[in-house]
Protein backbone atom coordinates (compact mmCIF):
# COMPACT_ATOMS: atom_id res chain seq x y z
CA UNK A 1 0.00 0.00 0.00
CA UNK A 2 1.39 3.50 -0.89
CA UNK A 3 1.63 6.22 1.86
CA UNK A 4 -1.09 8.25 0.90
CA UNK A 5 -3.49 5.17 1.10
CA UNK A 6 -2.47 4.28 4.53
CA UNK A 7 -2.77 8.20 5.41
CA UNK A 8 -6.24 7.83 3.82
CA UNK A 9 -6.89 5.23 6.47
CA UNK A 10 -5.76 6.32 9.46
CA UNK A 11 -8.18 9.58 8.61
CA UNK A 12 -10.75 6.86 8.59
CA UNK A 13 -10.34 5.14 11.80
CA UNK A 14 -10.40 8.62 13.40
CA UNK A 15 -14.08 8.98 11.79
CA UNK A 16 -14.87 5.73 13.19
CA UNK A 17 -13.45 6.61 16.53
CA UNK A 18 -15.55 9.91 16.74
CA UNK A 19 -18.67 8.42 15.74
CA UNK A 20 -18.04 5.03 17.90
CA UNK A 21 -17.70 7.99 20.80
CA UNK A 22 -20.61 9.42 19.65
CA UNK A 23 -22.87 6.93 19.72
CA UNK A 24 -21.76 6.47 23.35
CA UNK A 25 -22.44 9.65 24.49
CA UNK A 26 -25.76 8.95 23.03
CA UNK A 27 -26.57 6.06 24.89
CA UNK A 28 -25.40 7.44 28.04
CA UNK A 29 -28.53 10.11 28.07
CA UNK A 30 -26.53 12.59 29.00
CA UNK A 31 -27.95 16.09 27.99
CA UNK A 32 -26.19 16.56 24.55
CA UNK A 33 -26.27 19.16 21.82
CA UNK A 34 -29.40 19.62 19.74
CA UNK A 35 -26.63 18.28 16.87
CA UNK A 36 -26.23 15.38 18.53
CA UNK A 37 -30.23 13.94 18.89
CA UNK A 38 -29.81 11.58 16.18
CA UNK A 39 -26.07 9.91 17.71
CA UNK A 40 -27.59 6.62 16.55
CA UNK A 41 -26.91 7.38 12.70
CA UNK A 42 -23.45 7.01 13.76
CA UNK A 43 -23.74 3.57 14.34
CA UNK A 44 -24.91 3.15 10.30
CA UNK A 45 -21.82 5.30 9.30
CA UNK A 46 -19.43 3.48 11.67
CA UNK A 47 -20.28 0.13 10.10
CA UNK A 48 -20.24 1.65 6.22
CA UNK A 49 -16.52 3.32 7.03
CA UNK A 50 -15.50 -0.40 8.74
CA UNK A 51 -16.88 -2.04 5.56
CA UNK A 52 -15.21 0.20 3.19
CA UNK A 53 -11.55 -0.31 5.42
CA UNK A 54 -12.31 -4.03 5.83
CA UNK A 55 -12.70 -4.26 1.82
CA UNK A 56 -9.67 -1.94 1.22
CA UNK A 57 -7.23 -4.58 3.22
CA UNK A 58 -8.62 -7.53 1.81
CA UNK A 59 -9.20 -6.87 -1.98
CA UNK A 60 -5.24 -7.39 -2.68
CA UNK A 61 -5.56 -10.65 -0.97
CA UNK A 62 -8.83 -11.75 -2.65
CA UNK A 63 -7.01 -10.76 -6.22
CA UNK A 64 -3.91 -13.06 -5.24
CA UNK A 65 -6.12 -15.88 -4.26
CA UNK A 66 -7.54 -16.08 -1.00
CA UNK A 67 -4.89 -17.78 1.13
CA UNK A 68 -2.45 -14.73 1.41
Amino acid sequence: MSGQSRHRLVALDGIRGVAALVVLLFHMQLPIPAQFDRGYLMVDLFFMLSGFVLTLSAEPRLRGGWPG
